[in-house]
């Protein structure tokens, strides 16, 4: 699933009651802007109307920017994966569950 904006776009998929957000990118002169919590909300009501009751995501560990945004819209962290992106570079592993 895309969701798209004239500034960024987010890129999903769900399978059963299961959804992963896998990109979300928003062009840098937009960001903290509100355009990729717009994405992500739209996501969101998205795989909640799909039948979807929980999102994943991994995000890199250093991406201090990203964390802060998933985690105000409700996301946790519930796992890390050593070394995923490169050497010495983890990966959080972020749930958040939808109501039903």
């Amino acid at each position: 699933m895309l969701h798209t904006s004239p500034q960024g776009f987010l890129l999903g998929r769900i399978a059963g009651d299961e959804a992963e957000l896998l990109t979300l990118a928003v062009a840098p002169e937009a960001r903290g802007q509100g355009e990729g919590r717009a994405l992500v909300g739209r996501f969101l009501k998205d795989c909640s109307a799909r039948g979807a009751a929980t999102v994943f995501l991994e995000v890199a560990a250093d991406n201090a920017a990203a964390i802060g945004l998933y985690r105000a819209t409700g996301w946790r962290q519930v796992g890390q994966r050593r070394s995923y992106y490169a050497p010495g570079l983890d990966a959080l592993v972020m749930r958040h569950d939808l109501a039903g």
